[in-house]
């Protein structure tokens, strides 16, 4: 559930966690389908056999205790995110509170985007 005005952003629970996750994407989707999770995402398709998650952090901890029941060797690293789980369904929460917030910051400004040097755009030269 969302939260729907500013007082109950105060208190809505956003702890979430990410992961790398060694698995193909489907076995993830059917993991997260067969547990019904609905705060918990495959965020970041990596290659075939790693995949990042993203989730609440009571999700991600079922997710991790049912692979470890059903994958042998499973690869499972948890990634420093100050515990937010980016790209996550249930940050979709704050995001028209967000952008209002970040409008009344950026002002009209934001409609107007600044050109940006190659080089935060890309790792490569030339």
């Amino acid at each position: 559930a969302c939260a729907s005005d500013i007082e109950e952003v105060a208190v809505f629970d956003l702890t979430g966690r990410m992961v790398a996750v060694g698995l193909e994407v489907d076995a993830l989707v059917q993991a997260i389908s067969h547990l019904k999770l609905r705060e918990t995402t495959v965020a970041c398709h990596n290659s075939p056999t790693g995949q990042t998650l993203s989730g609440s952090a009571v999700e991600i901890e079922q997710l991790k205790r049912f692979l470890e029941g059903t994958v042998e060797k499973l690869f499972w690293r948890e990634l420093d995110t100050d515990n937010i789980a980016y790209h996550a369904p249930h940050l979709a929460c704050y995001k028209e509170y967000l952008a209002t917030q970040f409008a009344k910051v950026l002002g009209e400004h934001r409609s107007k985007p600044r050109q940006l040097d190659v080089k935060w755009l890309s790792t490569s030269r030339g």
